[in-house]
């Protein structure tokens, strides 16, 4: 999410998106043709280029940071987010919009408007096209698993607890996560996790005016892993 200094990721609704994809809506046309609130907001984040990296830390067509991605769960994916494809990319944000809200992508999401449930899904022109000859029902069955993103509370990340905390105070703002905090300090996030876990279980939740805990960096600007 090419916004400010937020690191905006994180999305739901893939499960209708898996729906939307099958054959047998491909007869809706309205649908069909429907532009759906991640198309949108790719075409705003990226150009609707699911695929680029233009080496700024930004990934994909919605612009995910590499820390955003793997707190998500991406890495089941691909790598790196541009890796994935469309409908994993969508996954991922799904996940991250109904763990957060618009929120992490606050200048697109602003701009169109986009509120509430994500509209659409996978959606595009391409689904459609593949979906039209294919009327079958097992096409969108065997799609739907692969699509729906995991539970918000759930993810595989770890808190890196062996570390040494300071006595700097981070105020959380809105629009903030684990992720886009600390890389404006220079940190990685699982060690801003360990630093906090008592008060965090789950760090793709947050709360705006909650004080954190900032580790201690060494004076090589990396953190102290003593």
């Amino acid at each position: 999410m090419k916004t400010t200094s937020t690191w905006k990721k994180f999305l739901g609704g893939s499960a209708a998106a898996a729906a939307l994809a099958g054959g047998a809506i491909v007869a809706q046309a309205p649908v069909a043709n429907a532009q759906s609130d991640w198309d949108r907001l790719a075409q705003c984040e990226s150009g609707g280029n699911w695929s680029i990296n233009t080496g700024n830390g930004f990934y994909g067509g919605l612009q995910f940071m590499k820390a955003t991605w793997d707190s998500m769960g991406g890495q089941q994916y691909a790598e790196y987010p541009h890796q994935a494809s469309k409908s994993e990319q969508i996954a991922v944000a799904s996940k991250l919009q109904a763990a957060a809200g618009w929120g992490q992508w606050p200048s697109c999401s602003a701009q169109l408007g986009l509120s509430g449930s994500p509209s659409g899904g996978s959606g595009g022109g391409e689904s459609t096209q593949q979906s039209q000859p294919q009327q079958q029902a097992p096409q969108p069955t065997q799609e739907a698993p692969q699509q729906s993103p995991a539970p918000a509370g759930e993810f595989t990340a770890e808190p890196n607890t062996d570390v040494e905390v300071s006595e700097d105070i981070y105020t959380i703002s809105s629009g903030d996560t684990l992720g886009s905090i600390a890389d404006e300090h220079d940190i990685d996030w699982k060690d801003l996790w360990g630093a906090n876990v008592d008060e965090i279980e789950d760090p793709n939740l947050i709360f705006v005016g909650d004080e954190l805990k900032l580790p201690v960096i060494d004076s090589d600007g990396g953190e102290d892993e003593g």
